[in-house]
């Protein structure tokens, strides 16, 4: 179980230590970690003790460590043969062409025979390579190991799949006890176009041009199959440290864990996406954490057949972002014996949303290696914008990567930004429940049920780009509101559009105060804002369009700002401005956004020729530190036209 932040915490950690039971602080061996992190414990009691008997499994600073296990319905079964002759315009790998992995490509070498559906990776991969580039952005797995060694996922002579373990203590256990992490990493990264085996979704084309980086995980001990909710957020935090731009779950349950979801906010904060398999229970139960993706923490993926249609196994809820293929997928199979004596090798089958979530994270790691500057929270909007319907009654819809990367390549465009709230008023009563704060609360706990005073706090924000069609979306980062009507047991990030006039876009959230003290507590002072004071809310922002294209091939006329110098940048940035009237340039500066869209630094700018004007930033942000290298956005407050994006080293 799990314990901290509250009254008792000392009193059971200090009887784990007499007892030897196996005790643990959540944040061990983590070079960073959620706030709060370092006041939780994990403790590993007997099975039998009566101590664990004797605590309530839920209060205010004790939690069940919850199990989760993997999403797989029926069981492994062989593979048939992976050779065949390579077709025209498309990789080699033996299985893809020969249309055993119909997931990624429904097709035929006789152009007679119809296409079924699929997730239109060859198109996909078609952009990258065509435009710009192939699949570069790391990946990573949570799940019950690897074969580090399989052809299929390891780059001969190089260590692209790196295998690690997420349990204290085990590090050197990484090897795939059942399978299931081995298929899990086929689907989402096996190599692409090296004459062997089977594609991957991010899988690169060939040894050696843009296969990405991929990190195995495992949060199953030993010869296990399930995994404890403590691990799997370690693990989430191990591969958001190492660079992991999206993370791939296929293990649910029915019960919730604290240290998951904080997990979760974390990485969403640090713009990796979470990929979770939305469940095999066969009704509609919510499963965890994919039934996280409700607050905007990750993307709850379903299985589908060839033809689009549920199969029988999957969990059901409007929770759920979409589907992708998971009826008899093909992938990579360890070539070792299992710990349970399978005589599986190298390659297998297999059905259940284990095996449809990494086709979607397959397709993160495409999505981010067009456009890094995807933020938190941003691949979920983008991929249930750009999902098709597939006109099966009732069916959820359908991955399609081709769309998905299509809307990030030019001219399609994201601006991101945060706008700190304006207006805010009272909007009436409403009683708030708030449940297992002791996690995600500095101060003491404060459960229980209040009679709350609602505000509704609105911000208006201005995009500096001109893009067609933008729709705009609240990120569930950063010091926002709460949404109205449910049960609050953490402190994400909520809040929604109401389109306003023009081009400006109003956002909408809600905070809350309560005037009486903390259930228990009648010493204690009101319990005050939750989650926070309306002055003190920023909404994070992201708008995506197309830039309009114009006919004309003359620049257009106005102002026009550019770097002095070559670019990237190393050191001192210095801008050049034309194109402006007489007498504009003192009295607007230079904004210098980082790709989250924050203010980094006003920068002044000095007249120089007529129409023109020069500014220079040292690299410093408005307390005076230096920034750190990468991407950056520079717009003159003077007109909406002037805007530059620009790399610093």
């Amino acid at each position: 179980m799990v314990v901290g932040g509250g009254d008792q915490t000392d009193r059971l950690v200090g009887l784990a230590r007499r007892e030897h039971w196996l005790l643990r602080r959540l944040d061990d061996g983590l070079r960073g970690a959620p706030p709060g992190w370092d006041r939780f414990y994990v403790i590993e009691a007997p099975p039998l003790s009566a101590w664990a008997d004797s605590l309530p499994v839920r209060g205010d600073d004790v939690e069940e460590d919850t199990w989760f296990r993997p999403l797989v319905w029926g069981s492994f079964a062989p593979a048939t043969s992976t050779r065949a002759a390579r077709a025209s315009a498309m990789p080699d790998d033996p299985a893809l062409v020969s249309g055993m992995q119909w997931g990624l490509w429904s097709g035929s070498s006789d152009s007679s025979v119809a296409r079924g559906l699929d997730v239109r990776a060859l198109e996909a991969w078609e952009i990258l390579e065509g435009e710009t580039g192939v699949a570069r952005a790391p990946l990573a797995a949570l799940d019950t190991g690897v074969d580090p060694q399989h052809a299929d996922l390891q780059e001969a002579g190089a260590e692209r799949l790196l295998a690690q373990s997420a349990l204290a203590g085990h590090e050197s256990d990484v090897a795939d006890s059942l399978g299931h992490g081995t298929m899990v990493c086929g689907v989402m990264a096996a190599l692409t176009n090296n004459h062997l085996g089977i594609a991957g979704m991010a899988g690169g084309n060939g040894l050696s041009e843009g296969a990405p980086r991929v990190f195995s995980i495992k949060v199953t001990a030993g010869s296990g199959q399930a995994a404890r909710g403590t691990d799997l957020a370690r693990g989430i935090v191990m591969a958001v440290e190492q660079g992991a731009r999206a993370v791939n779950i296929s293990f649910a349950g029915t019960g919730t864990s604290d240290a998951l979801r904080s997990a979760l906010a974390w990485a969403v904060t640090h713009g990796c996406a979470v990929i979770c398999g939305a469940g095999n229970s066969a009704d509609d139960r919510p499963q965890y954490p994919a039934a996280y993706s409700d607050l905007g923490l990750c993307v709850a993926i379903s299985a589908a057949d060839r033809d689009g249609s549920h199969p029988p196994f999957v969990t059901r809820g409007d929770w759920i972002d979409g589907a992708a293929p998971g009826v008899d997928i093909l992938s990579t199979w360890p070539g070792y014996p299992n710990a349970y004596g399978s005589d599986l090798r190298d390659y297998a089958t297999s059905s259940g949303t284990s095996f449809a979530a990494p086709f979607v994270a397959g397709m993160a790691g495409l999505a981010y290696s067009v456009d890094s500057t995807l933020a938190g929270g941003d691949f979920r909007e983008l991929f249930r914008r750009t999902a098709r319907d597939v006109g099966v009654a009732g069916a959820m819809p359908f991955a399609d990567a081709s769309a998905l990367v299509g809307a990030l390549a030019p001219p399609y465009q994201l601006e991101h930004g945060e706008q700190p709230a304006e207006p805010w008023w009272y909007a009436g009563e409403e009683t708030l429940h708030i449940r297992r704060s002791a996690f995600w609360r500095s101060g003491r706990a404060i459960d229980g049920d209040y009679v709350a005073r609602r505000f509704e706090v609105l911000a208006t924000c201005h995009p500096t780009q001109n893009l067609g069609a933008a729709q705009t979306w609240v990120r569930p980062t950063g010091p926002g509101g709460w949404r109205l009507g449910r049960v609050h047991d953490g402190e994400e990030s909520w809040g929604d559009v109401l389109m306003g006039p023009g081009a400006a876009t109003v956002l909408r959230t809600y905070v809350y105060y309560i005037s009486s003290p903390p259930v228990g507590c009648d010493t204690c002072g009101p319990v005050g804002w939750l989650p926070r004071p309306p002055w003190e809310v920023v909404l994070p922002w992201t708008r995506w369009g197309a830039e309009p294209v114009s006919a004309q091939t003359a620049p257009a006329a106005g102002p026009r700002l550019e770097l002095i110098g070559a670019a990237p940048a190393r050191g001192d940035v210095r801008f050049h401005l034309s194109g402006i009237e007489r007498g504009a340039a003192a009295s607007s500066p230079i904004l210098i956004f980082d790709v989250r869209g924050k203010l980094v630094r006003r920068v002044s700018v000095s007249p120089g020729r007529a129409g023109e004007a020069i500014a220079e930033w040292h690299g410093n942000d408005e307390a005076g530190r230096i920034a750190p290298a990468g991407l950056y956005f520079a717009r003159w407050l003077g007109s909406s036209q002037a805007v530059l994006r620009f790399v610093r080293l």
